[in-house]
């Protein structure tokens, strides 16, 4: 499964991500952490922020989180991810059950 957590710059995406990430370890349930501004500055260093390179960042993520869920019981992905467009894109390429959570 992937939870992925998403809203404006600063809103406490990743403060929320390592919260849930600590209350499933407590339960015994294996999770992982995506932070797209990890992501972002280490291997996808080179792309901007037009609409396109929004659509590979996030593609990627997904793409990250679909390898770990082969391993782990959850994902948790944090990113901005302004478009409908892209949200509806993660939705239909992705092969593990996915839920949003807006911020």
């Amino acid at each position: 499964m992937i939870i992925w957590i998403f809203g404006r710059h600063s809103s406490g995406k990743t403060t929320l991500m390592n919260r849930i990430h600590n209350d499933l370890k407590k339960n015994n349930i294996i999770s992982k952490c995506i932070d797209s501004d990890a992501i972002r500055s280490e291997t996808h260093k080179h792309l901007g922020f037009s609409d396109i390179d929004r659509m590979n960042n996030n593609i990627g993520l997904l793409y990250k989180a679909l390898e770990s869920n082969k391993e782990i019981e959850v994902t948790l992905v944090t990113s901005i991810l302004p478009y409908n467009n892209i949200r509806e894109k993660i939705l239909e390429l992705s092969t593990s059950p996915l839920y949003f959570l807006y911020l």
